[in-house]
């Protein structure tokens, strides 16, 4: 891995944990660093508890750190997933405007349903990323023409993205391995 990779994922973590405060990942202590984005949400006290055991669910199953009420940075710190509240079928960012992006500039975002809904990962690296979970639309928000580069199991390329700013309401990532954010 390159330094100047190692020094922006430290400075990111850094970031973070100014920006946050505190962040843990049990049930109990996590509601509490992010209180303030559950309150501004307008999440009732049973939503509260839904999204945080779905999160909870999501750092049992691949590790990370949380860093919102519904975000979680990966443990490499490569890029982040953000799950829906409840009874909102996509992905957004607390703590930003209403004007919030579906896909924040710089990253390519990988959508669990179509049409952008359902969890949201966002990479951003420029490396080979592992992907085991399947994805059905994507928005390429990279640098003006960057294009992404979906690889099979064997890492040889099945799909390659449209120059940035694109992306695709519906695409069958079930069969897409990795990907090469760039």
């Amino acid at each position: 891995m390159k330094i100047a990779q190692l020094l922006f994922r430290a400075t990111l973590g850094l970031v973070s944990i100014a920006g946050a405060v505190v962040v843990h990942s049990g049930a109990a202590d996590a509601q509490e660093p992010f209180a303030a984005q559950v309150k501004s949400a307008g999440l009732t006290t049973a939503q509260a508890r839904t999204l945080q055991a779905r999160i909870d669910a999501l750092l049992a199953a691949e590790g990370g750190t949380q860093i919102g009420a519904n975000r979680v940075r990966w443990a490499d710190g490569s890029g982040d997933t953000t799950v829906p509240l409840p009874g909102e079928a996509r992905a957004r960012t607390l703590g930003v405007g209403a004007q919030a992006e579906l896909c924040d500039y710089g990253y390519l975002c990988l959508f669990q349903y179509q049409w952008f809904g359902g969890d949201r990962r966002m990479l951003y690296f420029c490396e080979d990323h592992s992907t085991p979970y399947s994805f059905n639309s994507y928005i390429n928000n990279q640098t003006y023409g960057t294009r992404a580069v979906f690889k099979s199991v064997f890492k040889a390329p099945i799909h390659i993205t449209d120059g940035a700013p694109s992306s695709k309401v519906w695409f069958d990532g079930s069969t897409t391995y990795y990907i090469k954010a760039c």
